[in-house]
C-alpha cells in the first residue's frame, strides 16, 4: 500500500521540542481548544493560517522533549502529514499511533518554502 499526500507546506527548523508545539498552559484544555495553541511560541498565529490538508516540514530532531501528545493536536487541525529530516523516536511513535503520517526525508527543509504546494510524484 502506498501513501500519497499533497497540500500546502509549512517549514520549521531543527530541534523543535514538544513544549514549543504544545505549551504547558494548553495541556489543561480539551484537544480542540489546545490545538489552537500549536506553535504559539515559535510562530504566533500559525493555527489561524493553517488549513486542513497542510503539511508540516521540519529539520532534524523534530519532536524532541517530553512525551506530550502533539499528534492529536495536529490531527485536530487537519494536518495531513509531517515530514522531517529526523524525528525524535518517541514523537514518531506517538504520531504513528495517532494515525498521523510521518515521513523522514533527509534534506527535506531545503526542498520547500512556506506556502509551497507539495504534490505526489507522477508514477
Amino acid at each position: 500500500m502506498s501513501t500519497q499526500v499533497s497540500g500546502r507546506v509549512w517549514v520549521f527548523g531543527d530541534s523543535l521540542d514538544t513544549d514549543a508545539m504544545y505549551p504547558a498552559f494548553a495541556m489543561k484544555m480539551d484537544v480542540p481548544e489546545a490545538s489552537r495553541h500549536v506553535f504559539c511560541e515559535v510562530r504566533p498565529g500559525w493555527t489561524d493560517q493553517a488549513r486542513t490538508g497542510d503539511i508540516v516540514v521540519a529539520g532534524r530532531n523534530f519532536g524532541v522533549g517530553s512525551s506530550r501528545q502533539v499528534a492529536a493536536l495536529f490531527r485536530e487541525l487537519g494536518v495531513a502529514a509531517l515530514v522531517a529530516e529526523e524525528f525524535n523516536s518517541l514523537f514518531l511513535r506517538n504520531a504513528i499511533s495517532a494515525g498521523l503520517p510521518a515521513f523522514t526525508v533527509p534534506g527535506g527543509t531545503g526542498l520547500f518554502s512556506d506556502g509551497d504546494q507539495a504534490w505526489p510524484a507522477a508514477a
